[in-house]
């Protein structure tokens, strides 16, 4: 899904990276696993959000994670319809303490000195059956510095599971690409998701 922009400042510090197959018609196995009720809100529960952020130096890439989500998913009839999230900023994690405090200080917080939870909600969710699970488009707002721009990406869910990938762009909320010694961001972090509900 999403624990990010500390990803991007991470990069001023110069290290180098730890470096649906189509519908088929069949006759149904037996299963006991419990269908979802239709328009049931589920609690999320963190699997793994993870984050690169490239720079101008080709080889030089920051790695980080989100180690908290707070959350919820509306299902109705097994489709995902809603679906909203906060991860607090304390909970990024570049792996290097001081990085992470400089980050939260340089890139999260606000000008009046607060530090707002990163957050996102959709209702916009279209989704067609792929396999055993759904393929979804999904539109919505993230918030940074609790300042939100509208997003677009593209997540699969089955009985467990909401999974995917997306890019934010720091300049959609008008920060500086971070930069130190020759060594740049560039605009763009990709987010790779997979959370459980």
């Amino acid at each position: 899904m999403l624990t990010l922009h500390f990803v991007l400042y991470s990069l001023i510090v110069l290290t180098a990276p730890n470096t649906a197959a189509p519908s088929v018609t069949e006759k149904p196995a037996k299963t006991t696993t419990t269908p979802i009720p239709a328009g049931q809100e589920h609690q999320l529960k963190l699997g793994s959000i993870h984050f690169l952020a490239t720079t101008n130096l080709g080889p030089v890439k920051v790695h980080g994670e989100a180690q908290k989500l707070n959350g919820t998913v509306q299902i109705n009839q097994g489709q995902a319809t809603a679906l909203q999230f906060t991860i607090p900023v304390e909970s990024l994690n570049s792996g290097m303490n001081f990085r992470d405090k400089d980050m939260r200080k340089d890139v999260f917080r606000t000008k009046d000195g607060k530090l707002p939870a990163l957050q996102f909600h959709s209702d916009q969710i279209q989704c067609q059956k792929a396999g055993d699970g759904y393929d979804c488009q999904v539109s919505g707002q993230f918030a940074i510095q609790a300042r939100p721009a509208e997003i677009h990406f593209k997540m699969h869910m089955n009985k467990e599971t909401l999974s995917g990938q997306t890019k934010i762009k720091l300049s959609a909320y008008s920060i500086e690409d971070p930069s130190r010694l020759g060594v740049t961001v560039n605009d763009g972090v990709q987010i790779d998701f997979k959370v459980k509900y």
